[in-house]
């Protein structure tokens, strides 16, 4: 009697002049070819569900149209899956595979899932990728989404660094570029902030780039001039040619209308803290030229202050207890809702929550509700037991 087939053998795709491309052009055997058609028929519905909100039923291979396996967005799906879930001999010839079709046509705005991943592991592998870095680096600024998908957080420090060095030199240009493609890319929204923090670790970044990127990006001259200009020599080289729109990533167009100050103001309070603790720039002259700075974006004149109290907070000991006083006063007096509530925060955590009880009578309701949550939690009444097994723990923010 016939051994009777599994279910992944059973279903197979329709025999086609593209089916049988891609094989030769991966170079599997038998075993690693179904074993690649497992992880198809998942990516296949994955790209199914991208554009068809409701699938009627389970996708089949035999039932995938022919022209999906040599199209490059629906083999993208593929790559994602083989990339994040398949076996090691599968990993990089589908990876080089997707390099060599991933490059979209000129103008265009979309291209396939999976770009970033495939070149970071080929990368991993101490081999090049089947495209020069170059167009690489294009794609990640012009296409982000589909670039960075499915790049984890960690994943993003050494695939930034593959971008950064690969047209040589690092300027502070090419961090404003990458973060704001990162940003586009929406990972998650903490992660340019977690790039922003690993990248200002890095000792690959030299001191003056840091310096330069990051006091451009809180607006201090002449570093903000010098980025303004470099705005505005690609708006002229536009207006002059207008063909060179097509050549120059979105992101590089989108900093030109928005830049990354106003994209990601919250990123200037870590550019603040970056300024002392990356970079090396004195402690005192930091807070002297941050400290409530005004600044016509409320928004980001928060950012900037709290990115000083978060100094004052970590450098308590070197700046001393009637220092840190004397700032926390001044923040409490004259700065909003939110830097209010950053200061007695800040003041509570050094001195003890006695600090924070003038926040009860605060004339913001965000402020008096948090004083009034810490005290309560500080308050011990007497013969009663906390009731530990229903009390949350309190979040670091409080």
């Amino acid at each position: 009697m016939a051994r009777k087939k599994s279910a992944a053998w059973a279903d197979q795709p329709r025999p086609s002049r593209a089916l049988r491309a891609l094989r030769e052009a991966f170079g599997l055997d038998d075993e690693d070819w179904q074993a690649f058609l497992r992880h198809a028929r998942q990516g296949f519905a994955d790209y199914e569900q991208v554009h068809w909100m409701a699938p009627k039923s389970t996708l089949r291979l035999r039932d995938v149209p022919a022209e999906w396996f040599e199209d490059p967005e629906a083999l993208g799906y593929v790559a994602v899956r083989v990339l994040t879930e398949g076996e090691t001999g599968l990993l990089t010839p589908v990876a080089r595979h997707l390099l060599r079709v991933c490059d979209p046509e000129p103008g265009s705005f979309h291209g396939p899932p999976g770009i970033g991943l495939a070149w970071l592991h080929l990368a991993r592998q101490g081999l090049d990728p089947p495209i020069a870095p170059d167009s690489l680096i294009h794609l990640a600024l012009h296409i982000p989404k589909d670039f960075f998908h499915a790049v984890t957080e960690a994943d993003l420090l050494p695939l930034g660094r593959l971008i950064l060095e690969g047209r040589g030199a690092i300027a502070a240009w090419d961090l404003h570029a990458l973060l704001a493609a990162v940003d586009r890319a929406r990972i998650s929204v903490r992660a340019p902030f977690r790039l922003f923090h690993d990248l200002m670790a890095e000792d690959w970044i030299a001191r003056e780039v840091k310096r330069e990127f990051c006091r451009g990006l809180l607006a201090c001259p002449p570093e903000a001039r010098r980025l303004k200009q470099r705005a505005e020599a690609l708006h002229a080289s536009i207006h002059a040619d207008p063909e060179r729109v097509l050549q120059y990533p979105m992101v590089w167009l989108e900093l030109i209308r928005l830049d990354l100050r106003r994209r990601l103001p919250g990123l200037q309070r870590h550019a603040v803290r970056a300024l002392v603790e990356d970079i090396g720039e004195p402690l005192r002259d930091v807070l002297a030229e941050f400290f409530l700075r005004p600044d016509r974006d409320p928004q980001g004149a928060d950012a900037v202050t709290q990115g000083a109290l978060d100094l004052v907070r970590h450098h308590a000991e070197e700046l001393g207890p009637d220092d840190v006083r004397s700032l926390l006063r001044k923040a409490i007096k004259r700065g909003s809702a939110i830097v209010r509530q950053a200061a007695y925060r800040v003041g509570a955590e050094r001195f003890g929550s006695v600090f924070a009880r003038p926040a009860l009578r605060d004339n913001a309701r965000v402020v008096r509700d948090w004083a009034n949550k810490l005290l309560m939690r500080d308050t011990v009444k007497p013969g009663r037991k906390a009731n530990l097994r229903r009390r949350s723990s309190p979040s670091r923010d409080e």
